[in-house]
């Protein structure tokens, strides 16, 4: 993650500082220092073990017509962790620091585990879940806000299905990739599904989008990447405009960014390989 910028007096701007975080089968949370490639802090909590990380917005856009510049926050900074117990749990990162806070919410079913988390926006946060439905809470009380569900697997019969990966697109809307190799797209203010995508022979493990939420890609058990569009005059219908195995095994995790000139995916899987995918070359392949 990368903190605001800061402008100090004289209009002097400092760089964000960058922070990472990492976990892996505990109830650990890991900072590490960038410099020295070390732990720098650790932290837990009473919960289970993380599966799923985010960390909340530090800046909320202006809205349109909205008069009030761009706010920035540069206190009251959460990491947001889903556990395997069905726990929505809090760190906070403030001053530097890494501690664990408290039990944001509990799943409705003790079974549930949380396996995948992105914000809608500073106060809303969207967790995918085992147990065939996604739940919406609000991060200032731990409010449920919505759940959508997912059905079940027709191949299983009565199997829940997982949603290992969730992504919120600029307007709202939320994209989903699950067991059953689908991409549904859900409506951002009713919470209800407004398309679905066989994307996949098998799991989509995971997604990322693009900034301006034109572009979405997956990647998946089948070692597929998967690229979708807007369809052109449709409005918020999505298609599949091609995939490719780019890797030998499967497609475990994807991160984008765009700066600089730069407009890219960086894809990751089982195996020592990472593919590369820009998102302005695109349109001629």
């Amino acid at each position: 993650m990368t903190e605001p910028d800061q402008t100090i007096q004289g209009g002097k701007k400092i760089p964000g500082r960058l922070r990472l975080f990492s976990f892996g089968y505990s109830s650990t949370v890991t900072e590490w220092d960038l410099e020295k490639g070390r732990p720098k802090h650790q932290s837990s909590g009473t919960h289970g073990d993380i599966w799923c990380l985010g960390v909340q917005p530090f800046i909320v856009p202006a809205k349109d017509g909205d008069k009030n510049k761009t706010k920035v926050y540069h206190t009251g900074k959460k990491l947001v962790a889903g556990t395997m117990d069905g726990s929505l749990v809090l760190y906070d990162i403030d001053d530097g620091e890494l501690r664990y806070e408290r039990v944001l919410a509990r799943a409705p079913s003790k079974k549930t585990k949380m396996v995948s988390i992105a914000f809608k926006n500073r106060n809303v946060v969207v967790v995918g879940t085992s147990q065939s439905c996604i739940l919406v809470y609000d991060m200032r009380n731990g409010t449920t806000l919505a759940k959508m569900t997912l059905g079940s697997d027709l191949a299983g019969g009565t199997k829940e299905i997982i949603a290992w990966c969730v992504k919120c697109l600029d307007g709202g809307d939320i994209v989903s990739g699950d067991s059953t190799g689908e991409l549904r797209i859900w409506d951002g203010k009713t919470y209800t599904q407004a398309q679905r995508l066989k994307a996949h022979s098998s799991d989509v493990l995971c997604l990322a989008t693009s900034a301006d939420g034109a572009t979405i890609v997956s990647g998946g058990m089948d070692r597929r990447t998967a690229v979708y569009r807007r369809t052109p005059g449709s409005g918020s219908r999505w298609a599949k405009i091609f995939h490719r195995r780019l890797h030998h095994h499967d497609v475990k995790t994807m991160a984008s960014f765009e700066g600089h000139g730069m407009s890219v995916v960086v894809s990751g899987g089982r195996s020592i390989d990472a593919q590369l995918l820009w998102y302005n070359a695109l349109t001629s392949i």
